[in-house]
């Protein structure tokens, strides 16, 4: 394998794969005629980018991803790059600059191959802006490090011919949102859950405007293509919670200025308790919004609001309510209130698809 590469080029196609060097170490070339083609990953999920290079010999090589990565970032903008092949290393030359690195083993570099050699459940395209809409509401619903593996990713519940309804939960609040994909379902009421990070990295992707992006789903993963790069993952095998079960329907009680709750709720976090608890006390057209801790301070706030409730106070986690108000994209934001110990519906008037559910705490 031999080729030469403009710096930027390189760096462009390899800056998607570098949150996979730590995981795999290799990082496989690929040269054919004027392509280069970049494979990053291992058995639980691998990413390929693309990009023309000189022409060259073909051939393919792995080396060390993180190494080769700081090296090329390190060189002036505008360089001419040039991999030669010497018996079990690369030389990689530009301008003064002249580095010899190991080749790693082409076996040691493991292809994840479960999409492609499985039958397709679903197979649809969308146009990265309505993939971001879809997906972006719901990622900050999604669990950390939870012993319920599938508390850790999103649901994507196939609905009707069209219609894909995204949630995510970690158990104290829930996000969802729906929309068409325009593609095909081989099983109606298909559900399927993404590892949440795998959805961030898909999102990194999903960058030009007018691009789009490819999903097809394996009973076991997933694969998304853009053109320039593809991005496979294997899916979480646990089946996720009963998620429409928990989706309150009481109507609309409180109406009040998205951004004027969102502040006064994180002002008075500050001085919340360990608990990161701030109660709403919602009466005769106005929310109160307070919290105080375990040094007697105290915190209490007026926020103008449109309700029929009376003498009704509630609390919930600051983290929690405020990640909600974030995802709200509207001047108002309407919410859903019952009483002061079940769940609370959030709810975006531009955007009806968009459901926050937050589980309130005890005072």
């Amino acid at each position: 394998m031999e080729m030469t590469i403009n710096r930027e080029a390189l760096l462009r196609a390899m800056t998607p794969l570098a949150p996979l060097f730590t995981k795999s170490g290799g990082l496989k070339f690929k040269v054919e005629g004027d392509k280069l083609e970049l494979v990053a990953g291992g058995e639980e999920v691998e990413m390929r980018t693309e990009t023309l290079c000189g022409a060259g010999t073909p051939g393919e090589a792995v080396l060390g991803g993180r190494k080769l990565f700081d090296f090329i970032r390190a060189l002036a903008d505008g360089q001419s790059i040039e991999f030669r092949q010497e018996a079990g290393f690369s030389r990689v030359i530009a301008s003064r600059s002249n580095y010899r690195f190991a080749n790693l083993p082409l076996e040691s570099h493991v292809s994840y191959r479960h999409v492609g050699d499985k039958t397709i459940l679903a197979d649809f395209t969308l146009a990265n802006d309505a993939f971001k809409d879809l997906v972006t509401p719901v990622l900050h619903a999604v669990a950390k490090n939870d012993v319920r593996s599938w508390a850790n990713g999103i649901l994507f519940h196939f609905v009707g011919e069209e219609e894909v309804i995204v949630v995510a939960t970690n158990g104290h609040m829930m996000a969802l949102t729906k929309g068409a994909h325009g593609g095909k379902v081989t099983t109606p009421g298909l559900k399927l859950v993404v590892h949440g990070d795998a959805v961030s990295e898909m999102l990194k992707l999903a960058t030009a405007p007018s691009g789009k992006c490819r999903f097809r789903f394996t009973d076991s993963a997933v694969r998304v293509d853009t053109g320039e790069a593809s991005y496979k993952t294997r899916l979480l095998a646990e089946h996720f919670a009963d998620y429409e079960k928990v989706i309150p329907v009481h109507e609309t009680s409180v109406q009040a200025n998205t951004a004027d709750l969102l502040e006064a709720v994180t002002r008075a976090s500050i001085l919340s308790d360990k608990h990161h608890a701030v109660r709403l006390d919602i009466d005769k057209g106005q929310v109160l919004v307070s919290a105080h801790n375990e040094e007697q301070e105290e915190v209490s706030e007026e926020v103008g609001a449109t309700t029929n409730l009376q003498q009704t106070r509630i609390a919930f986690n600051a983290n929690y309510i405020t990640a909600c108000l974030k995802a709200v994209g509207t001047e108002t934001v309407d919410i859903a209130i019952k009483n002061g110990t079940t769940s609370v519906l959030i709810m975006d008037r531009e955007r009806p698809s968009i459901r926050q559910i937050v589980m309130p705490i005890k005072i």
